[in-house]
């Protein structure tokens, strides 16, 4: 008897609770979903799902999942195994793992489900790196924090750690995680929307807009 999967979203407010996913505690249970997002976004970033991404997403699946998993991981498992279970992955189950890692990671573009959507730059403007000041917030697919200014500083901007007068862009990491409602990120995004009104910048921009100006900028 064949079992249909119902994924059930992972976006309500106690998503990272540890009974939720049955993780040991809640900072395992929110280390694990924000690695499962930045997977998520990293893999269907260009649009498309290829055999060696759906792979490594499986593996991981398996690979991490908590010793007690609760209904809502099975949901997940139970789904990705099925496509699996002829060892072919056809254009339908493509887009199907595709819609499954739009849910995990919040939704097909996430910065319309959260709060820091409001603030972005619009239209968002040209991204220059010679001698501009940047801060950056937030989660991102791109990699750590430390891979992200390092891409910066390589192309001749500067890491401000804090927004201040002088900052030229706030680049908004695209990874959900529970940081979206932590004070310290939110400060940032209010203060460079403050400044923003009073003199003009600093421009407030998503990661996707800045990894486009990333690859074509020369280093």
């Amino acid at each position: 008897m064949a079992v249909n999967y119902i994924l059930r979203a992972l976006q309500s407010s106690d998503v990272l609770c540890s009974s939720r996913l049955g993780y040991a505690n809640e900072r395992s249970a929110e280390k694990a979903l924000e690695q499962l997002s930045a997977i998520c976004t990293g893999i269907i970033c260009d649009g498309v799902v290829n055999d060696v991404e759906a792979r490594y997403f499986r593996d991981w699946l398996i690979q991490n999942a908590p010793a007690k998993p609760t209904p809502a991981y099975l949901d997940i498992i139970g789904r990705v195994g099925r496509i699996f279970q002829d060892a072919v992955i056809d254009d339908e189950e493509r887009d199907e793992l595709k819609s499954i890692m739009e849910q995990l990671r919040g939704g097909s573009d996430p910065l319309k489900r959260y709060p820091a959507g409001w603030c972005l730059d619009d239209p968002l403007p040209s991204i220059i790196f010679p001698a501009k000041n940047f801060v950056v917030t937030g989660n991102f697919a791109f990699g750590k924090r430390d891979e992200v200014y390092t891409a910066i500083q390589k192309r001749g901007g500067q890491i401000l750690e804090s927004v201040k007068f002088d900052v030229d862009y706030l680049i908004v990491g695209s990874v959900i995680s529970k940081a979206w409602s932590e004070a310290t990120f939110g400060n940032k995004i209010k203060a460079a929307v403050a400044m923003r009104e009073r003199g003009g910048r600093p421009a407030i921009v998503p990661e996707h807009h800045w990894r486009n100006h990333l690859e074509s900028a020369t280093l």
